[in-house]
């Protein structure tokens, strides 16, 4: 049997990973430094705001209509593996910290790729790619200012 599930509640269940990380990130701020997990914490909340805009551009039918559209149900495999190894300590130097965000990201980055690629309405498929490309940009970012001159 087939499982689905409504776009609405991926997000949400991504917004609960949001969380997650970020209070990860609040546990270690003293020892890693509060413009290190500020910044990280800030491009999570970024991310969540442009969903919100990315909604919007549909109007207030497309938004609904796309919230309650379903999916076949995608394996989250990558980004439950990604939180369960989240085991930010205070030990743990600005750059582990940033590795840790990166593969963050990236799981998100596989998720979006495939919903975008399940999905079948096209308003839909627009919207995931719009969060790909997105989350892609921020995992370039995260990378680039983690490089040491």
């Amino acid at each position: 049997m087939m499982t689905y599930q409504q776009i609405g509640d991926i997000l949400n269940q991504i917004r609960d990973y949001h969380r997650r990380f970020r209070q990860a990130l609040a546990e270690i701020e003293d020892s890693a430094g509060f413009e290190t997990t500020e910044t990280l914490a800030e491009q999570l909340q970024v991310h969540e705001h442009h969903w919100q805009i990315a909604l919007k551009e549909y109007g207030d039918d497309g938004e609904e209509a796309i919230l309650n559209s379903y999916i076949q149900y995608v394996p989250d495999d990558g980004i439950q593996d990604a939180l369960k190894d989240i085991r930010i300590t205070p030990a743990m130097s600005t750059d582990d910290v940033r590795q840790l965000a990166i593969r963050f990201h990236s799981a998100l980055i596989d998720l979006y790729a495939t919903l975008k690629a399940e999905a079948n309405a096209p308003r839909v498929k627009e919207f995931f790619t719009r969060l790909h490309r997105l989350e892609q940009s921020v995992t370039a970012d995260q990378a680039w200012s983690s490089r040491t001159p």
